[in-house]
């Protein structure tokens, strides 16, 4: 992490109270790099804001969800990174659940624990069939995605005796790199190898 970006989180940190930080702008820039301007504004009257443009080092993945901007936090361990870090499994299941709609809730709290409300249920669950479905009809792959995803979801279905059976997920081996970093903004994501902040004099609020 920069001195610069160290400086902007530790003074989000100290004028917390003060200061509420907002997205003003994301730019795309070549080779996948994206810009993030983020206004403090004052929520103090007498206390003057500060605008910074962050800007990833090399290809960023991100969500922009929404323009507040708390909390703001960098870190190299979180669920967002699991996709990028971590080998992938395949898992499926057969056998029928006495329950459906206690087996499927099970799932999505699994979900929401591993994933932290970040990451849609979409994103590695079998996107063919309706899980309550897929469960009825007693056979199926049931997700694709970072081992420790695989292995909650496994450990949540334990109680419904059904028949597990965990694979190594070859075609998911997409380049990864265990220096990836998030940068939460809020409701809103940024993933790259690392992240650069500077001051900017002035910048339009939202």
């Amino acid at each position: 992490m920069s001195y610069a970006l160290q400086h902007f989180l530790d003074q989000s940190r100290r004028r917390g109270a003060e200061l509420r930080p907002r997205i003003v702008s994301v730019e795309m820039l070549p080779l996948g790099v994206v810009g993030v301007t983020v206004h403090h504004a004052p929520l103090t009257q007498g206390v003057r804001g500060e605008c910074w443009r962050i800007r990833s080092r090399g290809r960023c993945q991100f969500r922009f969800a929404s323009p507040d901007a708390y909390p703001i936090v960098v870190t190299r361990k979180h669920p967002l990174l699991s996709a990028e870090i971590e080998p992938w499994d395949e898992l499926t299941f057969s056998g029928k659940p006495r329950s459906i709609p206690q087996c499927a809730g099970a799932v999505h709290l699994a979900h929401a624990r591993w994933s932290q409300g970040l990451v849609t249920f979409d994103r590695f669950m079998n996107s063919l069939v309706e899980l309550d479905k897929l469960l009825a009809g007693g056979f199926g792959m049931l997700a694709v995605g970072p081992r420790t995803y695989v292995a909650a979801l496994r450990d949540a279905l334990v109680p419904f005796d059904l028949k597990l059976t965990v694979l190594p997920y070859a075609p998911g081996s997409v380049e990864r790199s265990p220096r990836c970093t998030a940068l939460l903004l809020g409701a809103s994501y940024f993933i790259a190898a690392d992240f650069a902040a500077e001051p900017v004099a002035r910048c339009e609020r939202t």
